[in-house]
């Protein structure tokens, strides 16, 4: 089974399983769209460039962006919210306020209680940066984040009890996978923050730590993306790049020259999905990693990538969310513009809704960090 996850601005959920996705030369297998999508909604049109395609209106019963800021409003902060997170078994959002933690709310973002608050508890200082649940045993999950405090954290008990891992040994970090193939949870990767060749990796739970990332290639963006396979299987998404190791990191190999930008998305029939730095479109892998087609051109999404619970995908352009059921070759408009440019695209299954966030200058949590958009995947 695979795991949740939320990277900052992208978020991974499992899904019902889905055919292969489309590689290059299927129909539409390379789509392009740029901004200007507004409020309406339709398929954005294969080979289209600066427009979001003969579009359909959202009719007025369409839902509005609702603000969900609730009781964060005023808090002190060193960044804004940059992370919200959804759980998928409960009605539960997580909120990263950058050096603030993590805030948890059960009514939809009304009001908001700090996680980590037990006398035995680590407190999360860094910039929150990913937070992994674990599909198994629904109160466990990681958290990474960078600058200020730990690199990586671990909770058992919904956030009550949070312990730092590799203590004064890994800071800054993008991104952590977990070998959810083991019980055990033994074999994780960790990434670095704008670090080339940077990689952490531990089996034994993160009680200790090597760094496979020397053997990695030189020449190549930050290896900042991680993905387990198994505990021999590993990938990294290099920003420019993709490499793949069968043997537990020891050795690497180049499998695209395009994609590895942001955090992989993995559908439950193994599919894995990549962005491509600059809005340059998402790779698509349907054998584990081992090659990779272009699923979409260029100017698709804007820096976020997710899958529904039902398995099609979601991203964004720069003014609206986009839902795919083709494996990212056709886009659909959903939602009405954003209320503001968000840092992080989170999907509720409980609630059955999406929710953004939004990083900030000011030194308290201003209105309009966290909004709602209440989508039902099950009908629309």
């Amino acid at each position: 089974m695979l795991a949740a996850l939320l990277v900052g601005a992208c978020t991974f959920y499992t899904g019902q399983p889905q055919p292969a996705p489309a590689t290059n030369g299927s129909a539409g297998a390379s789509a392009t769209a740029g901004n200007g999508s507004g409020s309406n909604g339709g398929d954005i049109a294969v080979g289209m460039a600066g427009d979001a395609g003969a579009a359909g209106d959202t009719g007025t019963n369409a839902p509005t962006w609702a603000d969900v800021t609730g009781s964060l409003l005023g808090r002190s902060s060193a960044g804004g919210v940059v992370l919200i997170s959804a759980k998928p078994d409960e009605n539960m959002l997580i909120a990263g306020i950058a050096s603030d933690g993590l805030w948890s709310s059960t009514n939809g973002g009304m009001t908001w209680n700090a996680l980590g608050q037990t006398g035995t508890s680590d407190q999360i200082t860094n910039r929150v940066s990913s937070i992994i649940y674990d599909p198994d045993h629904p109160k466990v999950f990681w958290e990474t984040g960078i600058y200020i405090g730990g690199g990586l954290y671990h909770s058992a008990d919904d956030g009550k009890t949070i312990t730092e891992l590799g203590t004064g040994t890994v800071r800054h970090n993008d991104l952590v996978s977990i070998d959810f193939s083991d019980p055990e949870r033994k074999t994780l990767l960790l990434g670095g923050h704008e670090q080339s060749q940077m990689l952490y990796l531990s089996t034994d739970s993160g009680q200790t730590w090597t760094q496979p990332g020397a053997s990695l290639p030189a020449g190549l963006g930050f290896s900042s993306y991680p993905l387990i396979l198994d505990s021999q299987t590993f990938l990294v998404g290099a920003t420019d790049a993709i490499l793949r190791s069968a043997d537990g990191g020891s050795s690497w190999t180049i499998v695209s020259k395009t994609g590895g930008a942001g955090p992989p998305v993995q559908t439950p029939d193994g599919s894995i999905y990549w962005l491509i730095d600059g809005f340059a479109g998402v790779m698509a892998s349907a054998d584990l990693g081992v090659t990779w087609d272009r699923a979409v051109g260029a100017g698709i999404v804007a820096g976020t990538l997710l899958a529904l619970p039902d398995g099609r995908l979601a991203s964004q352009t720069t003014t609206n969310l986009i839902v795919s059921d083709d494996h990212g070759v056709t886009w659909k408009v959903v939602s009405t513009a954003f209320p503001f440019p968000p840092k992080a695209l989170t999907y509720s299954k409980p609630l059955k809704a999406f929710f953004i966030s939004a990083d900030s200058a000011e030194p308290q949590i201003p209105a309009n960090s966290i909004a709602r958009y209440d989508w039902d995947y099950e009908s629309q």
